[in-house]
């Protein structure tokens, strides 16, 4: 993950611009172009049109019930992340050898879960797809780690936060 405000970022990025501009290879005036193609890559990240329909197929999907962002809470199954799947090397390779004449490789995305909604509450591993319009989540099914695991092995993040200062401000204010 890249940290887009972190030093190292920002000192490797200043490194590329000062490169550039010395040997006057920037042929986009160094704009950088943010749009959404139309068909991306195989390594092409999730675009937002992909994500947004992603997230609405888990908030639909009977199985997984994903709470919208604004209503989720510990004891909900909600999305911690999501990001693209990669395709398998040989059906890359196949397409870009192939000068369009094979497939392009389907579109999936690696989504976590985190489902304190179970009893045990656990954390899921899906991936999803084909993008951008969903039809199907699977459990991710690896011999490398188990899938689900225990909640309690979960990285800790904003909603818990805000979850623990209501109970401490709320004694904190008793007291």
């Amino acid at each position: 993950m890249i940290v887009l405000d972190s030093p190292f970022f920002l000192a490797t990025l200043a490194c590329v611009l000062m490169t550039a501009k010395s040997s006057g290879q920037n042929p986009n005036n160094y704009v950088v172009d943010i749009s959404e193609p139309n068909e991306p890559g195989p390594f092409h990240d999730l675009t937002r049109t992909e994500l947004i329909k992603l997230r609405s197929f888990l908030e639909k999907e009977p199985n997984i019930r994903a709470e919208k962002s604004n209503n989720a809470s510990v004891g909900s199954s909600y999305i911690f992340t999501a990001d693209v799947f990669l395709p398998k090397k040989a059906d890359v390779l196949k397409f870009l050898d192939g000068a369009g004449r094979c497939p392009r490789p389907e579109r999936r995305a690696r989504v976590i879960m985190f489902r304190g909604d179970k009893s045990p509450a656990v954390v899921e591993e899906y991936i999803c797809g084909p993008l951008p319009e969903v039809s199907r989540c699977d459990l991710l099914n690896l011999t490398t780690f188990r899938n689900p695991v225990e909640f309690s092995v979960r990285p800790f993040n904003g909603l818990e936060t805000a979850a623990m200062e209501t109970v401490i401000l709320r004694e904190v204010d008793r007291r």
